[in-house]
């Protein structure tokens, strides 16, 4: 046998057989090989030591002095910690049943003594790198549902700050509404006072055009809309006082302080 490495260096093989001579073959080609080899030649001393080290694969004898290979093997399958290390038996029964009982037990092969060593070589090399695969697929699994529930939790985060920003939206939305229905009221009861107060109100362009006029400015002005408009103060009112009242009101429109025309309006007016 050649000390070829595999392409799995390290691989941990459990051997629990109370025949020294079978133990000291297996051990002999298997470290060769380059796996590193645990040995225990009772049931339970094997169970404690699949426990502890964790091997890649385990080479179990059918008979043993404390109980056989199958009860072994269903104690192996029943503990969480070593359910899913492969077992390979060993065993001189060659029987039909034999087998059927090591499959039912939860092994994954059989190796008939006397050892045929390149039959054992094989069938653990194949085992093993079966179970790096397994472990391989298990751990990218592992990576896959971390992932997921990462984006997942974007997700939910997502959805979260969604939906704090359509609740705001909302709240900005009802806030707008009740100010625009607050302004509307107001402009409501600002065209009412506008229309039915006694005083005269009116707006000015830049050269001291009418562009608004209420129903009492209307009034005072002769009530002709379509001369009032786009005329200034000097051009509808003829009184001598007309020039002097359009450049009060251009100095107002230039200076952008308030002033009181009441007076000044009585007196163009002749009141």
């Amino acid at each position: 046998m050649d000390r070829k490495v595999s392409s799995l260096p390290m691989a941990t093989v459990l051997i629990v057989d109370d025949i020294l001579t079978n133990l000291a073959v297996a051990v002999s080609h298997l470290e060769a090989r380059g796996y590193r080899v645990v040995i225990a030649q009772e049931g339970e001393e094997g169970l404690q030591r699949a426990i502890f080290v964790q091997p890649d694969i385990i080479l179990l004898d059918i008979m043993l002095p404390d109980e056989d290979g199958f009860a072994v093997c269903r104690r192996l399958k029943a503990d969480e910690r070593t359910r899913g290390i492969p077992v390979i038996f060993m065993t001189a029964l060659c029987g039909e049943e034999d087998r059927l009982n090591g499959f039912r037990a939860g092994g994954v092969d059989y190796i008939t003594k006397p050892l045929r060593i390149d039959e054992m070589m094989a069938r653990v090399d194949s085992q093993i790198a079966l179970r790096r695969m397994q472990k391989q697929i298990m751990q990218q699994n592992e990576l896959l549902q971390r992932h997921q529930q990462e984006l997942e939790q974007r997700i939910v985060q997502r959805t979260a700050e969604l939906t704090t920003s359509n609740l705001l939206l909302k709240e900005e939305i009802i806030e707008r509404q009740r100010v625009q229905t607050m302004l509307q009221e107001s402009e409501r009861q600002y065209r009412s006072l506008v229309e039915n107060t006694p005083d005269t109100i009116a707006r000015y362009d830049k050269n001291c055009r009418y562009i608004f006029v209420n129903p009492k400015m209307i009034e005072e002005l002769g009530g002709d809309l379509s001369r009032i408009f786009s005329s200034t103060p000097s051009e509808l009112l003829s009184c001598k006082h007309a020039i002097d009242y359009q450049n009060r009101i251009a100095q107002v429109l230039v200076d952008g302080k308030s002033a009181a025309f009441e007076l000044f309006w009585k007196t163009l007016k002749g009141k």
